[in-house]
């Protein structure tokens, strides 16, 4: 390891110790077509499903707009159409990603995908031409206990990939430093009679169980905080990070799935102090990881809690950590907390995508959470169209929900096949 920072007084360095909570390869061309470049995914597709068009995307001139007035979806039956109406996915998924939310366009790419027998992805597409429909039109996903266990897959899946080294950087730190941060179970409110244990007959039991499992989160511990208030989930720094839920609910419904499924993810190693440091002391601790592993920089001197975290942080890492910390604070951009935040907060999003599997309350979620305004109601004909057009995390949400890669996760149940219609859903709706 390089020398470290310049000496600063140690006095005060447990300052922030007790914060408050918070390839797919080339693919092959004909011989008189120059080879693709290589276009990453995040997950492995079957053969029949097309490759991720998000790069063609960035250079594409955008089609016109199809109009939004469509019948609504027929169910999917167990055999493919007779004959095609459209040409491959990959076009379909290129209008869809163009203008997301319209729903002819979603339904011109459901048929395309039943023509691939993508039945699963189909399935999906239903499922996002249904939000924000009349009750009778809902497609309920697949039980969260019937699907396969693929964590790292659904990881590559759900968390974005611009966040990665900020991440990893978090991760070392709560590896070797975790007592510059960690508190005690009481400063949440809860004890070891609070946890809840796997596979308890609980609703809150039910979803953490199959959502840790799904998710790689097995060894996250979930307290919950019994209240008369609303349901919600926060990180707590205990060793190891927990999610703490406040509330008490009665009936397993989307809404907790959502609620679980971002607190699940927003507690794993690479977003706990994140989310789990109060964000003056975030602030701090992504500008003492610069100071203290980042590029040199001709700026003033750091604030005095700074240049403390930084010697603590560079005395209680070891070696091979300050290496990989080096490298990883190179790409200082990405250190900023707000660009920091916004990666870990679409991470928690789609988890709560994910573990709901339900869009509409994936969306109203988040229109919640950022205060979002809208143009339009979201039931009306054009409102999802022009909800996404307006604001970018819920583009997000309606791209990750029409994904190949996530009905792959999401949408095909232990036996590799899709649920019937309507009633294969684990949650009941709370509205």
């Amino acid at each position: 390891a390089s020398s470290g920072p310049p000496a600063a007084s140690r006095a005060g360095a447990g300052a922030l110790a007790g914060g408050a909570i918070g390839s797919v390869p080339p693919v092959a061309q004909p011989p008189s077509v120059p080879p693709a470049p290589p276009v990453a995914r995040v997950a492995s597709v079957p053969p029949a499903q097309p490759p991720s068009v998000e790069a063609q995307l960035q250079a594409a001139t955008p089609a016109p707009a199809p109009s939004s007035s469509a019948p609504a979806p027929a169910r999917i039956s167990s055999s493919p159409p007779k004959s095609p109406r459209f040409g491959n996915s990959g076009d379909a998924r290129l209008r869809v990603l163009q203008a997301p939310g319209n729903r002819a366009a979603l339904l011109a790419l459901r048929e395309a995908a039943l023509l691939d027998r993508n039945y699963p992805w189909a399935r999906a597409l239903e499922h996002a031409a249904a939000a924000f429909r009349p009750a009778s039109e809902v497609v309920a996903p697949p039980a969260l206990a019937l699907q396969r266990e693929q964590p790292e897959l659904i990881h590559r899946v759900l968390v974005p990939g611009g966040a990665a080294a900020v991440g990893e950087a978090l991760s070392l730190v709560w590896e070797s430093a975790s007592h510059l941060f960690r508190r005690e179970a009481g400063t949440y409110g809860v004890t070891g009679l609070d946890r809840i244990s796997f596979g308890a007959v609980t609703p809150a039991s039910r979803v953490y169980t199959a959502g840790a499992r799904l998710l790689g989160a097995t060894r996250t511990p979930l307290f919950q905080r019994r209240s008369s208030g609303p349901i919600s989930a926060h990180v707590a720094l205990l060793v190891p990070p927990a999610v703490v839920l406040s509330g008490d609910p009665r009936d397993e419904t989307p809404e907790l799935a959502y609620r679980l499924g971002g607190a699940l993810v927003a507690a794993s190693p690479e977003h706990a102090l994140l989310f789990g440091l109060p964000e003056s002391q975030l602030r701090s601790l992504l500008a003492a990881l610069l100071l203290a592993f980042g590029p040199p920089v001709r700026e003033g001197r750091p604030a005095p809690a700074v240049a403390v975290l930084a010697e603590s942080l560079w005395q209680a890492l070891p070696a091979r950590s300050q290496r990989r910390l080096g490298e990883l604070c190179a790409r200082a951009v990405e250190f900023a907390p707000d660009t920091a935040l916004d990666g870990g907060r679409r991470a928690t999003r789609r988890a709560g995508l994910f573990l709901s599997g339900d869009l509409s309350v994936a969306m109203r979620e988040t229109i919640l959470e950022l205060s979002l305004s809208l143009d339009a109601p979201l039931e009306s004909e054009d409102g999802v169209e022009k909800a996404c057009s307006a604001h970018a995390p819920l583009a997000d949400l309606f791209a990750l929900a029409t994904s190949p890669e996530y009905a792959s996760a999401r949408w095909e149940d232990g036996r590799g096949r899709t649920r019937g219609s309507g009633t294969s859903g684990a949650y009941r709706s709370s509205g």
